[in-house]
């Protein structure tokens, strides 16, 4: 557990974390712990794994696969925290026109990926960011604005509302993984009265970051679109607005299939998630 977490750079209670959640989501347990010995998997483990790796196997074929024409399949690159919410919705993104065919492809830098692509015609990049990058080698489309809040756990939004605790005083959370958006975050840290020599980097995950503000240790700027069922669950509670959307945007090569990249676009959409009311 401590060498994948190591390897993956997240904290070792958010790989146990996503473990118990898998072995509830199969309806059995996937790793044998025994006091003293290491962590092995289970027969239904090892089945699963299986299973994985022939997913993982079958896109990296899907990515590869050409059509009758030629031409590659077209595929999205796009980061980690879109691509979690993708995977949860996608039979609303096929609904509303998503081609069938297309691959998502997980990304640090989904535009490096897209520049990269020796067959970018069929390729795409989606991305957070403030505003549209300038590129006149490509063309795009803002499918989504990414609504945002300052949140933090009920027992400290409970204090600020009490006038037992200042925001100046509390700790503010960045994802260190986020260096594209560090003016943004600091400009949101200046309007809503925080410190910024109170400001401190998690490492991991955006779970592991909301797992930060759940507990207690700071507050966060996350996006509606990924923490809306903890705030209707009470887990989380919004306590100052963001100013400024964040972006989603898709961009192409200008030479790619007109078509498919409005079919995309379209689909995307369904991404919009509208500001909370605080």
């Amino acid at each position: 557990m401590r060498r994948a977490a190591d390897a993956l750079d997240i904290s070792q209670p958010s790989i146990s974390k996503q473990i118990k959640a898998l072995e509830r989501s199969v309806g059995g347990e996937l790793v044998v712990r025994t006091r003293g010995g290491r962590a092995e998997l289970s027969a239904l483990g090892r089945e699963l794994l299986q299973d994985a790796r022939a997913t993982l196997e079958l896109q990296r074929r899907l990515i590869r696969r050409e059509t009758d024409d030629g031409r590659a399949l077209p595929r999205i690159y796009v980061r980690e925290l879109q691509l979690a919410k993708i995977s949860s919705i996608m039979p609303e993104l096929f609904a509303a026109g998503l081609p069938r065919r297309t691959a998502f492809v997980m990304s640090g830098d989904p535009l490096a990926a897209l520049d990269s692509d020796p067959a970018k015609r069929e390729a795409f990049a989606l991305f957070g960011s403030v505003r549209i990058p300038v590129r006149t080698d490509y063309i795009s489309h803002v499918v989504a604005e990414q609504h945002g809040a300052l949140f933090a756990a009920p027992s400290i939004a409970r204090d600020l509302a009490e006038g037992n605790r200042k925001l100046a005083d509390l700790v503010y959370l960045i994802p260190s993984r986020a260096p594209q958006l560090s003016q943004w975050l600091e400009d949101t840290m200046s309007r809503a009265g925080l410190d910024p020599a109170n400001r401190r980097e998690v490492t991991g995950s955006l779970d592991s970051l909301v797992d930060e503000v759940r507990s207690g240790a700071g507050v966060a700027v996350l996006m509606n679109m990924h923490v809306g069922d903890l705030v209707r669950a009470g887990d989380l509670v919004p306590i100052a607005p963001v100013a400024r959307p964040l972006l989603l945007i898709l961009m192409a090569d200008p030479g790619c299939d007109l078509e498919i990249y409005e079919g995309v676009c379209r689909a995307l959409h369904v991404l919009n998630v509208p500001p909370l009311t605080l």
